[in-house]
């Protein structure tokens, strides 16, 4: 979404602005510039003079405004169709709509509604996050590779509440890059620095760059050997690892616009691994929710006729009466959810059309309150 160009949200951060609350962006955009999606412009313009010039000008202005709706317009739905084609659609049949599908709920309405039905980040969820942080380098993968996936567990868990000791981490990445024996030279080098410039962070950068400069000249050992253009580390690897190294240039760079986009980049990265963490708790927790067992059918178009759980307690979508009252609240059966099935809910029958008008809003869901 980043690398997607637009003029919108002060034309800095692409079309991030979708994924984020409006304080959040205007944070890290210039000048506190909100990122609004735009209308559609019109398919001509409002009004046009009868001066050349100026006629002109405003049908260039029409087709950009155009050009702008349809590129975030297309945006919008790719991201909803990823996010809906990710899970089974029960999880966010609420907000699907017969006909409209999810045009009129928001990327961030349907994250929310994600989130708020996957539940809290459990002690399991840490115990992975931890196995992730501690796991050793893979040297079949960049160093850089290596060391991101450690920072971004690290980040995991802080939000989780759970601390990271960097003289623990960097005892295990010493330990990890000692134990692939690929880079004795620059670990004696590392070794004789200064206490003060052996850290966390500066390890980080230290074997990224030596890392880069080993396979540099392995790369032209390799011309040298007959191999014309390295097909022993591949063309293809050679790319990525230019890329990788103007990544780390850029991050040196004392210009704080480029920093600014470095952190964007890293939010997005974020925002997607929550996504994918949120979506898989979800699919783990499915007969865990609401503190009941859930309603197990079969066949139901599940691909190869296996079982599939809902996301329904039992004594949501088996009717006993027209209204019901769980925890001190009344429910309802409305034949309308469930595709046709029926379940209890928090508005009346009759009230459906209100409840379905409510999507489109931002405020709160439409209930029968007595």
């Amino acid at each position: 979404m980043a690398k997607e160009a637009t003029s919108l949200g002060g034309g800095k951060h692409g079309h991030v602005g979708l994924l984020m609350k409006e304080a959040d962006y205007k944070n890290i955009s210039h000048g506190g510039v909100a990122f609004d999606a735009p209308p559609h412009p019109g398919h001509h313009p409002a009004t046009l003079s009868n001066v050349a010039g100026t006629r002109e000008k405003q049908l260039l202005k029409h087709k950009a405004d155009l050009i702008t709706y349809e590129t975030c317009a297309g945006v919008i739905n790719g991201v909803k169709d990823l996010i809906a084609g990710a899970i089974s659609g029960e999880w966010l049949e609420e907000i699907d709509d017969d006909t409209l599908g999810f045009q009129n709920v928001s990327i961030l309405e349907m994250l929310e509604h994600l989130e708020n039905r996957g539940g809290d980040i459990n002690y399991i969820d840490i115990q992975e996050m931890r196995k992730e942080r501690d796991a050793p380098w893979n040297t079949n993968g960049h160093i850089v590779t290596y060391l991101l996936g450690v920072q971004r567990a690290v980040k995991r868990l802080t939000k989780a509440g759970v601390t990271s000791d960097e003289i623990e981490l960097l005892a295990n990445a010493l330990y990890s890059i000692k134990q692939s024996g690929e880079m004795e030279y620059a670990l004696q080098e590392w070794d004789k620095k200064a206490k003060a410039d052996r850290t966390w962070e500066k390890a980080k950068t230290y074997f990224s760059k030596e890392y880069a400069n080993r396979r540099k000249h392995k790369t032209i050992e390799a011309k040298q050997a007959g191999f014309g253009s390295a097909n022993q580390i591949g063309e293809e690897e050679i790319i990525q690892e230019v890329t990788k190294e103007l990544l780390q240039q850029v991050k040196s760079s004392e210009s704080n616009e480029l920093r600014e986009i470095i952190d964007q980049q890293k939010k997005m990265l974020e925002a997607n691994q929550k996504l994918m963490q949120q979506l898989m708790q979800s699919c783990m927790q499915a007969g865990n929710n609401n503190g009941g067992n859930r309603n197990t059918n079969t066949g139901g178009g599940n691909p190869g006729g296996g079982e599939r759980k809902s996301m329904y307690a039992d004594w949501q979508i088996t009717k006993s009466t027209d209204k019901i009252m769980k925890d001190d609240k009344p429910w309802w059966w409305c034949p309308n959810h469930n595709k046709g099935q029926g379940l209890y809910v928090r508005h009346k029958p009759e009230n459906h059309t209100k409840w379905q008008e409510s999507l489109e809003g931002n405020g709160r869901r439409y209930t029968d309150a007595e």
